[in-house]
């Protein structure tokens, strides 16, 4: 007997803090996720892979570019000797044609400067 009013007391007690809790509503309530909820986490997870994926997509296409400088340095290093002295010589032609050039544009504008200063010269003199 005394077991049995001790079950039905502390059966009482917990129906009494339950009841409780939950008009002051700190008792936990377990719910299962609306539908509108499972959509929207669906689709918050679809957002987000999305984004993953655009970020990965950005950062292939940077080590792409970047493969693909190197794969051009590496070319400019497999040069042989008589490449290299080839490119040398005709970079060093250039530089001595456009050497030249600057001269002579040097000069003539020089003896153009020089003539219009004698003839104003001669036009201005009385």
């Amino acid at each position: 007997m005394p077991f049995e009013l001790l079950a039905v007391v502390g059966a009482g007690a917990s129906a009494l803090i339950t009841f409780l809790l939950e008009r002051l509503g700190l008792h936990e309530q377990r719910h299962e996720p609306t539908f509108e909820q499972r959509v929207e986490a669906a689709a918050q997870a679809l957002r987000q892979a999305s984004a993953t994926v655009d970020e990965l997509e950005r950062e292939i296409e940077t080590r792409q570019e970047q493969v693909g400088r190197l794969q051009d340095q590496q070319k400019l290093l497999e040069l042989s000797k008589e490449q290299i002295l080839a490119v040398s010589h005709e970079l060093q032609a250039d530089a001595v044609r456009e050497g030249r050039r600057a001269v002579l544009i040097g000069v003539a504008a020089s003896a153009f400067f020089f003539l219009a200063g004698v003839a104003v010269t001669l036009i201005a003199s009385p």
